[in-house]
């Protein structure tokens, strides 16, 4: 007998979201018959790009500190210091690191979406503008922690900086780094740093924002605990783990960052599955986000695009950890499922 496919589960868990009214089109989508969609970058959006980036420019600018412990750091930011002076490093060179972090986010934002040559030389030079004055600015980043408290965001980005925090503190080359990363080392054994000392370093801003959250009372406190447990157990996975693609994230914060990166291209991924010869991307996209469900809009029912959607998603299960895929999915159709149903 054939194993059954991680979408098929998926979407028959799905549908219980619709009192059981999902209906699976075997002919449609057997295993090897049916339509095969292609999934079609849709444009990025690059006003929420550098809102999203610079939300989050005090805490790569952390990222690049030595020997600053954060909360002298976020004391400074809220005495109205300017990054630069509060990170410690000249406003040359933080603009300069900023600036090339800025760049790889913008290279992997281009591996889903796409821009005009025109297009990114403008997002470059707006980000570039906007990270120049916020290095420069006494009191730009004052506010930048504060506001709702989004743990998985902080926690992916922290996951993320893990191998540049880890090389800051190394005295070892980054290629020598790199070569034992290849060859199975955790990244405290190839940066030879003390794991202990890594680790507290990384999870160090993480509990300070969850104490934070938990003080403003945006958060309680047994969810700060469960949080702070959770923050140092990814941190201590991320510095120990001999497996290089674990060195940058755990399985949890993965199949996060994967689904999180699957609904921003939503509706992009609804036209690429619709059945209207008459539909125009950006007419669709402004509908749906003035209130138009997804179903109406791709002539759809519910459960028809949920099943098409998922179906295209699962393409790209092979970027996550095998053993998180199916549970990745059903979340993903649940996910799915709910926002159809609604406009944005």
């Amino acid at each position: 007998m054939r194993k059954k496919k991680p979408w098929v589960a998926a979407i028959v868990s799905a549908a219980l979201l619709f009192n059981g009214g999902l209906a699976l089109t075997p002919k449609a989508y057997a295993d090897d018959d049916g339509p095969v969609f292609t999934k079609v970058k849709a444009p990025l959006d690059t006003k929420l790009f550098i809102s999203d980036w610079m939300k989050g420019i005090a805490t790569k600018t952390y990222a690049l500190t030595v020997d600053k412990e954060y909360i002298d750091f976020q004391d400074a930011l809220s005495a109205g210091q300017s990054l630069a002076d509060a990170s410690g490093i000249g406003t040359s060179e933080l603009n300069e690191k900023l600036r090339m972090l800025a760049q790889n986010d913008i290279n992997q934002a281009l591996q889903s979406y796409t821009l005009t040559g025109e297009q990114l030389e403008k997002l470059r030079s707006e980000l570039y503008a906007d990270i120049q004055t916020a290095v420069s600015t006494p009191g730009y980043a004052k506010t930048s922690m504060k506001g709702s408290f989004d743990f998985n965001t902080l926690l992916q980005n922290r996951l993320a900086e893990v191998k540049s925090v880890a090389v800051g503190l190394s005295q070892e080359e980054t290629a020598d780094i790199e070569t034992r990363l290849e060859a199975g080392e955790s990244l405290a054994g190839a940066a030879r740093v003390n794991e202990s000392d890594l680790v507290n370093v990384l999870v160090t801003p993480l509990l300070q924002s969850i104490g934070d959250a938990v003080a403003t009372g945006l958060i309680s406190k047994e969810e700060g605990d469960k949080l702070s447990d959770r923050a140092a157990s990814s941190i201590k996975s991320a510095v120990t783990s001999p497996d290089k693609t674990q060195a940058t994230t755990s399985s949890d914060s993965a199949s996060s960052a994967w689904l999180k990166n699957h609904l921003q291209s939503l509706v992009s991924d609804a036209y690429t599955v619709a059945t209207k010869d008459d539909l125009i991307y950006p007419e669709m996209k402004e509908a749906y986000e003035a209130g138009a469900s997804l179903a109406q809009l791709t002539g759809l029912s519910d459960s028809e695009l949920v099943s098409r959607i998922v179906k295209l998603w699962e393409n790209d299960l092979a970027d996550l950890p095998e053993n998180t895929r199916s549970d990745a999915l059903q979340q993903a159709a649940k996910a799915v499922a709910e926002a159809v149903r609604s406009g944005k």
